[in-house]
């Protein structure tokens, strides 16, 4: 992910990366993403679901 890591003191509101990401919408903004599981060993925190075929992205 391209840019600068958040201030840790100084987290955003919603997203810690919402300022790095190319995907952000306005969920990412107003609330931070519950970390989940997606498959066994491995969790993400994000809003968006992934992408759907035409590599577009699908927003949770």
């Amino acid at each position: 992910m391209p840019g600068q890591p958040p201030n840790l003191q100084r987290l955003p509101k919603g997203c810690t990366f919402q300022e790095r990401c190319t995907f952000k919408f306005d969920r990412c903004v107003a609330e931070r993403p519950l970390l989940r599981e997606i498959a066994p060993g491995r969790t993400k925190s994000c809003h968006l679901k992934g992408f759907d075929p035409s590599g577009n992205a699908v927003q949770g």
